[in-house]
């Protein structure tokens, strides 16, 4: 489609809502007769408009008739939607954003839960990265670090001990409330490395005040009993363990290697030693139909996670699985039918929806969502929300810091500039916290 585009201010707008309704964003800008002026709108008939909010309603109800499809979030294409519900009734959001009922109800639901929990902006979370996985599945858009190529674990483990431990002078450890140990797969550390990282965070940043001390697992082939057991030792309360689908065609097309067996016999062991269990799934991959779903539900009805995460397919352009997404013509809609699936499950089971955040390129305009049998993950809370301070330890590890506003500070996204400008990070790091 080709948009004669007079004001290019407006372009954002134009491809924010054309995205929802054509995901490999095939919008050209040129002459033609469907023309975005100052304050209008031309495509057959004029729009006029004074907000860019009209503007994009506008542009909503054109592209709809287009392509014959309407969605469940209206014009809202943002990661944090929770964040129009303050100063707003639901009448009001329908008519400002052409949200559905199901939504609003769901993000008030979502609401609810939050809201039960007490948040300080005095307190801080902690949130470390270890960006190294066995192998890179091909739907991966994170800067991971394929181990088995070039290891350079005991090398990055030297840098982020000195980061955590220069840092943490400057952190009140009465002050941290969770912990938030990702990547990457963190359990791709040997056992030795591993129990290292474990003691600098006991050293640096636990204390009785500590509520939640999450440490993802994601991957089975990076773990064991013992590596369970010695983040137990470590006093570690929550694990992530990250199937995203049992179906083993599924598995294979990404690219991961997964023993599904394997997977569960580690389940029911973190379980006996007591871990809060979160595990991740991923609605639209390829190959992975509604009956596939079904499945993989029955599966987690067996085994009573006490978190699950469901998140929908966010295809990096140019990815090695995007090209293959195209290649197969798959039909993005059934990632739409398992929501609906896992919508109707979750609410027979007694798990309810908790966290709620959306990614560009997320397929259909849809939604990522954490539920919860009783425990939240604060930590989840406190990242989608910004209700805390989160200081990021690691290469690419994000901090948001509550001060007058919230500042922000990425670490870098190399291992080699992450390494060579340690030095400055620390120092900017402490400014930031001391200030």
């Amino acid at each position: 489609m080709k948009i004669q585009l007079e004001d290019k201010r407006y372009q954002k707008e134009c491809i924010d809502i054309f995205t929802i309704f054509d995901l490999k964003q095939n919008l050209e800008f040129g002459e033609c007769d469907f023309v975005i002026g100052k304050d209008y709108v031309k495509k057959d008939i004029t729009y006029p408009f004074t907000t860019r909010l009209e503007l994009k309603k506008i542009l909503y109800t054109i592209f709809s008739n287009r392509f014959n499809y309407t969605n469940d979030w209206g014009i809202l294409t943002g990661t944090k939607p929770s964040k129009i519900l303050r100063n707003h009734t639901d009448e009001e959001l329908k008519q400002m954003y052409l949200v559905n009922d199901e939504n609003l109800k769901l993000l008030r639901n979502i609401e609810k839960v939050q809201s039960s929990i007490d948040f300080d902006e005095k307190n801080y979370n902690i949130y470390i990265n270890i960006p190294f996985c066995p192998s890179r599945c091909d739907y991966c858009s994170f800067p991971t670090i394929v181990y088995k190529n070039n290891d350079r674990r005991e090398e990055y483990l030297g840098y982020l001990l000195k980061e955590i431990t220069e840092v943490s002078k400057s952190i009140d450890k009465y002050k941290i409330k969770t912990i938030y140990v990702g990547g990457g797969t963190p359990t791709s550390l040997d056992y030795t490395m591993l129990e290292k990282l474990l003691k600098a965070i006991e050293e640096c940043f636990v204390s009785e005040n500590l509520l939640e001390y999450t440490f993802e697992a994601g991957r089975e082939d990076s773990l064991d009993f013992d590596k369970l057991k010695l983040l137990r030792k470590y006093n570690v309360t929550r694990i992530s363990l990250n199937p995203q689908t049992f179906n083993e065609k599924a598995l294979k097309a990404m690219g991961r290697i997964q023993n599904n067996e394997n997977l569960i016999d580690l389940y029911t062991q973190a379980k006996d030693l007591g871990f809060v269990i979160n595990m991740d799934f991923i609605l639209g991959l390829l190959y992975d139909d509604v009956n596939n779903t079904r499945e993989n539900l029955e599966t987690l009805r067996k085994l009573q996670p006490d978190n699950i995460t469901f998140h929908t397919l966010s295809i990096k352009n140019g990815s090695k699985y995007s090209q293959q997404y195209d290649k197969e013509n798959f039909r993005e809609n059934i990632a739409e039918k398992q929501m609906q699936l896992v919508k109707k499950w979750t609410s027979q089971n007694n798990y309810s929806p908790y966290y709620l955040y959306r990614q560009k390129n997320i397929l259909n305009n849809m939604e990522n969502i954490g539920y919860c049998k009783e425990i939240p993950s604060r930590y989840n809370i406190v990242i989608n929300e910004e209700l805390e301070s989160i200081i990021g330890f690691g290469m690419t590890a994000n901090s948001k810091i509550i001060k007058d506003g919230i500042i922000k500070y990425t670490n870098y996204k190399n291992l080699r500039d992450y390494s060579e400008k340690l030095d400055e990070t620390i120092k900017r790091k402490v400014e930031i916290i001391n200030g």
